[in-house]
């Protein structure tokens, strides 16, 4: 599955960068007066964090877990030698509590010696984004605010059991509303459906019925709906033409709703992902989109690489939370990647 950590270039970012690798250094459209913001917000706490960072990076992982047995087998060693620690289950019991505490200390958290800073060097860049783009809000857990079940309806996601949503983005552009949310779909803990990005994008007209845009034929997978209606016949556009298969009642709604514009920036959307193959449909007064992606969405990379590298981290967060605008420019004939716009 394509991910869009890999459209990230790696181009110079010129000589000051060269000279310090945690200057953010302007390199697109979509990240134009992000350097003042960056230099504001994340600078000054830069140091700390690199010391923080230093620091867990030379923590001896094998320490603590060595550490938290020992101090475990000598817990029950002593109860098991103490008379009363072994006829009392009351004692035995609140052994046992302390000793899921210290293997929850020592093997979950303490293996993991750089989540801490790489959670903060995260709310950072976060905060970052929002301040650079104008209205956008951030909530860490919202997933009651998005209605999962749509997307399904409209069969762009297999039915599912549980869901966990986090990282909730809303805004507004070019007077367009959007909201977007990191979402994972499971039948069970082991058997993960679709991990990715909702977006719901609010359409200016108003319109009737649902409208399904499949890349391809009917998923048959099972667990997918049936899409509502009939396949509808689209032309004018051979790009879109190849690319989806459209599914609904109303066709009348079909030809309102799919604009050249609108598929234009459809098939342009499909190439910005780096061939992610998503999933759109319109209903409930909104554009909805579905886009699988691989690895934990807007956070930062550094602590899985065990490299500190902010500017980075800094240049992929802002790139992802533009998702939802680049296509926007895109319906508007801008193209996201130069600013200008698109030639007819």
């Amino acid at each position: 599955m394509p991910s869009i950590r890999d459209q990230i270039p790696d181009a110079p970012a010129g000589r000051v960068a060269a000279e310090d690798p945690r200057v953010f250094v302007e390199r697109a459209p979509h990240e134009k007066g992000f350097a003042e913001i960056y230099a504001e917000v994340v600078t000054p706490r830069l140091d700390g964090l690199a010391r923080a960072w230093n620091r867990a990076a030379r923590q001896k992982r094998w320490a603590r877990p060595a550490i938290g047995l020992l101090l475990i087998g000598l817990m029950w060693t002593g109860i098991w030698y103490w008379e009363a620690g072994r006829d009392h289950l009351s004692i035995q019991i609140f052994a046992g509590f302390i000793t899921l505490l210290l293997a929850d200390l020592v093997f979950r958290r303490g293996a993991r010696p750089l989540t801490i800073p790489g959670r903060i060097l995260r709310d950072l860049l976060v905060e970052a984004a929002c301040a650079h783009v104008e209205g956008l809000t951030y909530q860490r857990v919202a997933g009651r605010r998005i209605d999962h079940d749509r997307f399904v309806t409209l069969s762009m996601l297999p039915t599912y059991r549980t869901s966990l949503a986090e990282d909730y983005f809303e805004g507004s552009h070019h007077d367009m509303t959007f909201r977007m949310v990191e979402a994972e779909l499971r039948t069970s803990p082991g058997n993960m459906l679709f991990h990715g990005l909702l977006i719901e994008i609010a359409v200016p007209q108003p319109f009737e019925g649902a409208l399904t845009i499949l890349q391809g034929e009917i998923p048959e997978q099972a667990g997918y709906r049936t899409p509502p209606g009939k396949r509808l016949e689209v032309r004018g556009h051979p790009d879109f033409e190849h690319r989806f298969a459209v599914y609904g009642e109303n066709a009348d709604a079909m030809h309102t709703l799919l604009s050249a514009p609108m598929m234009t920036a459809l098939v342009r959307f499909s190439e910005q992902l780096d061939g992610a193959k998503f999933q759109a449909g319109f209903a409930y007064g909104n554009l909805m989109i579905a886009v699988p992606m691989e690895g934990n969405i807007f956070d930062p990379s550094s602590p899985v690489t065990g490299r500190f590298t902010p500017v980075e981290d800094a240049r992929l967060l802002l790139k992802q939370v533009n998702i939802p605008l680049r296509l926007i420019d895109t319906l508007h004939g801008i193209d996201p990647d130069t600013g200008r716009r698109y030639r007819s």
